[in-house]
């Protein structure tokens, strides 16, 4: 399943840095209208000291766990 998101992180990250890469999502959103585009979901992020956004780690963690 393909889903188009919106994301805060572009001021950090490049799209590329995602590609090959595990992320958390919360999924199961009301679809939402976000600057023209349909939200369903969102990756989660966590904010450094700086300010920075960066991606929570995933590793051991088996696509579709749940997050509690």
């Amino acid at each position: 399943m393909i889903f188009e998101r919106c994301f805060r992180y572009r001021r950090y990250h490049k799209p590329e840095d995602v590609l090959g890469r595990q992320v958390s999502v919360l999924v199961n959103l009301a679809p939402r209208n976000i600057k023209g585009i349909e939200s369903q979901g969102m990756v989660l992020m966590a904010e450094d000291k700086d300010g920075t956004l960066q991606f929570l780690s995933s590793e051991g963690i088996s696509n579709g766990s749940i997050i509690a």
